[in-house]
């Protein structure tokens, strides 16, 4: 089971590809702050530093809005409270298909 603080890490990892092949590291930025409902941060050395956690941050808003517990307006949210979804994004439909692949080769374990 993917847990909070690896999904936070992949998306910090996520976040760095543009290092691949950077030539020179100009800067250091710093990011602390709450992701799904975790503390959590970001440090990042490249030119591009806080264009790049920017980019990071935005991500982690978007993906909060599907999978936060702590919202009441995410996608996870409403679904526990509602009980459907009736535009459900591509991850939340990716997540509940590989949800429903693990309860068949578990069988509900």
């Amino acid at each position: 089971m993917i847990k909070r603080r690896r999904v936070l890490s992949i998306l910090a990892g996520a976040s760095m590809l543009p290092l691949i092949g950077a030539k020179a590291l100009a800067s250091t930025a710093q990011w602390h702050g709450i992701a799904l409902g975790a503390e959590a941060q970001i440090i990042l050395e490249h030119e591009n530093a806080n264009v790049l956690i920017k980019q990071a941050i935005a991500e982690i808003k978007r993906l909060e809005n599907i999978f936060s517990l702590y919202k009441t307006s995410s996608e996870l949210s409403v679904l526990n409270r509602v009980g459907e979804l009736t535009n459900p994004s591509f991850e939340m439909l990716e997540l509940l298909s590989l949800c429903s692949q693990i309860n068949l080769k578990t069988n509900g374990a």
